[in-house]
């Protein structure tokens, strides 16, 4: 890593605290520089703008789901029907841990979501083409049949949309998350797997 991108993370990770502690609206480009030891002007040199950093440190959570979905979906687990129970299940519980009792970083994400559409909307087509993936596995094998229409792997999305929004699943339990993700998984599957199964 080069050491732009090594004073970049550096940055990043100070921000998020500060964020996370005073709420993004509270927290100013100076609190940042003065933070990391450098200058408000030196610190124009890494990012344009507070709301930069901010669809930085959003992106950073975004790329950590989607690590979690590409490990999934390429673990030697032989059934399509058990790889998407693990990514609804651990995608969820991640986000859970992440954004329960932490006000700040949702804003975080509400800004990203309201002020970068093209940036949530990559997240969403990433997260889509890991289902799709999934979906893709088990007609493969048989062991799932097509649901008429088109953008399965989109609809099944659409499913996920309560465990996986921080606003809607921090209104619940841990425990309670698991068990959606449980009853959603069912559901799906009882759409997906194959007669023969």
């Amino acid at each position: 890593m080069s050491d732009l991108a090594v004073t970049r993370e550096h940055i990043l990770d100070q921000a998020q605290d500060l964020f996370r502690r005073f709420s993004y609206g509270k927290t100013t480009m100076a609190d940042i520089a003065r933070t990391v030891g450098m200058s408000a002007a030196n610190l124009y040199r890494y990012f344009d703008a507070k709301e930069e950093i901010a669809i930085q440190v959003s992106k950073r959570c975004m790329f950590e789901d989607e690590d979690i979905g590409r490990e999934i979906i390429r673990s030697s687990e032989p059934l399509a029907s058990a790889k998407l129970e693990r990514l609804v299940r651990e995608i969820a519980l991640t986000k859970y841990d992440r954004f329960q009792g932490d006000p700040y970083m949702q804003e975080i994400i509400q800004i990203c979501a309201t002020n970068r559409g093209d940036v949530m909307d990559m997240h969403m087509a990433s997260l889509t083409s890991m289902i799709q993936e999934v979906l893709d596995q088990g007609l493969a094998s048989g062991e799932f049949e097509p649901i008429d229409g088109d953008n399965d792997a989109f609809k099944v999305l659409l499913a996920l949309a309560g465990p996986w929004y921080p606003a809607v699943s921090s209104n619940f339990t841990r425990e309670q998350v698991d068990v959606f993700c449980g009853q959603i998984t069912k559901l799906v599957l009882k759409g997906l797997l194959s007669r023969i199964h």
